[in-house]
């Protein structure tokens, strides 16, 4: 994916201490959930952005040359029941995830607009309780790409895909 980082941003990628903050973007059907990985609240793209600290994580992000599928891990820990319960109720399969960066000056602020670094949907949620691990809800969101390995069968008339099922012969 290409990024277009302002001036601004890329002086302060080459300077010697960089902070980096993590923007996650989540469409449940109950409406968006805007996160990142600091503390506090940031404004931005007219939206508040709640931080859930180090109660938070989202796994690397995986970039090759091949035009091919990545997923990524979202997860979020120290629970309480409410949010336990909202994710075992909330529709979120095929819903979009956008992941974006910032990068903050010494004063905590954001330098520029964050810019996107993944999108996707949410696949798979795990929930995790119990003393060995702590309680956390892991999502595994796979990138737009993987849309692309799934066949398109709204094409196939149902006799044919009934003759396919009963013969014993392919279907090809």
């Amino acid at each position: 994916m290409s990024r277009s980082f302002s001036t601004a941003v890329k002086n302060a990628l080459k300077s010697n201490t960089v902070r980096i903050v993590m923007f996650a973007e989540l469409d449940f059907s109950s409406g968006i959930l805007y996160v990142h990985d600091g503390i506090g609240t940031y404004t931005w793209g007219g939206e508040d952005w709640l931080g859930v600290g180090d109660f938070g994580s989202i796994s690397s992000i995986e970039e090759g040359s091949e035009v091919s599928p990545y997923s990524i891990n979202l997860t979020l820990s120290a629970l309480d029941t409410t949010m336990a319960g909202a994710a075992l109720t909330e529709d979120y399969f095929m819903r979009d995830v956008t992941v974006y960066i910032g990068i903050l000056d010494e004063d905590d602020a954001l330098i520029d607009t964050p810019v996107q670094v993944w999108a996707g949907f949410m696949d798979v949620m795990t929930i995790t309780a119990g003393s060995s691990g702590g309680d956390s809800i892991t999502l595994t969101a796979e990138s737009e790409l993987s849309k692309f390995l799934v066949p398109n069968t709204s094409l196939l008339k149902p006799d044919f895909m009934l003759l396919c099922i009963c013969s014993t012969a392919p279907c090809f």
